[in-house]
This record gives C-alpha cells, sequence and structure tokens, in this order.
C-alpha cells in the first residue's frame, strides 16, 4: 500500500485476527478509489461495522460490498445502513450467513431502499432465518425502489 490511491479492491477472508481488523478497516480510509471490499468469516461485529460506517464516509467509489460470515447484528447492520445512504455508489451487498440479523436491522436497512440516491442492483442475504416481520420489513423497504434487479 504505496500510494494513498493505490488500493482498489481488498479481499480479507480468515487472515486478519478480529482484534487487527478495525484499524485494517481505518487504514483504507486514505484510499479514495477502492472500489471493492470483500472481509469474509471474522466473526465481526459492532466495532468493526462502526470501522466501515466511517470508511464509507471516506470512499466515494466503493461499488461493492461483501461481508458473508460474519457476526453483524441488528445495531451493526443499522450502523452500515445508516453508512451505505451515504455513499450512493454502492451498487453490490452480501451479507450472507450473518445469523444475527433480526427483522429489526432488516427494517433499518429498508430504509436505503427508499433512498432516492440508492444504486443498489444486488442484495445477498442467503443463510439468514428471515422471520414473517423481516420479510415485511424488506417489503415495506422495497415498495418504490428503482434499483433492485
Amino acid at each position: 500500500m504505496r500510494s494513498a490511491n493505490a488500493v482498489c479492491c481488498l479481499f480479507l477472508e480468515y487472515t486478519v485476527g478480529d482484534e487487527g481488523l478495525p484499524d485494517v478497516i481505518a487504514a483504507l480510509r486514505g484510499h479514495a478509489q477502492l472500489k471493492e471490499l470483500r472481509i469474509q468469516g471474522y466473526n465481526f461485529g459492532r466495532a468493526c461495522c462502526e470501522a466501515l460506517g466511517m470508511l464509507f464516509r471516506t470512499t466515494s467509489h466503493l461499488i461493492a460490498l461483501e461481508l458473508a460470515n460474519n457476526s453483524i447484528d441488528d445495531l451493526g447492520l443499522s450502523i452500515l445502513a445508516a453508512a451505505v445512504g451515504l455513499n450512493c455508489h454502492i451498487s453490490r451487498i452480501g451479507l450472507a450467513n450473518n445469523q444475527n440479523i433480526t427483522s429489526v436491522g432488516l427494517r433499518a436497512f429498508g430504509n436505503v431502499f427508499q433512498s432516492d440516491i440508492c444504486r443498489l442492483h444486488h442484495l445477498d442475504l442467503s443463510e439468514i432465518r428471515i422471520d414473517d416481520a423481516g420479510l415485511e420489513a424488506l417489503a415495506t423497504g422495497l415498495v418504490g425502489n428503482k434499483s433492485l434487479h
């Protein structure tokens, strides 16, 4: 990572200890050209979601975010949703196998879908147990959405 704009894609899968992950995310704030970020299998929670939220506010080119196989819960998803709502370039988000997400988190994320700046084309919620309340929260958020395919 020599140049502040050199990193465009970063894939971290089971390679950095959970304790060091917020520091890695914080270090990416200076990489304005970051387009794709994949952090899978860390079982991270709120602290990393907060670090990602700060990253989204400073990275204007991020279009793909893959966060499968972590421990994102409702509060973490709410933090991510608020940050994603500010980053109008994100078109693909993967949240597969984050078993701590419930209808509460999905409701917060559903608000992102209703935003006029939402450019989300793909949302992966596979392997998440979504109950009726979660489905209702997603459906409410999707009403009027023009970006998801």
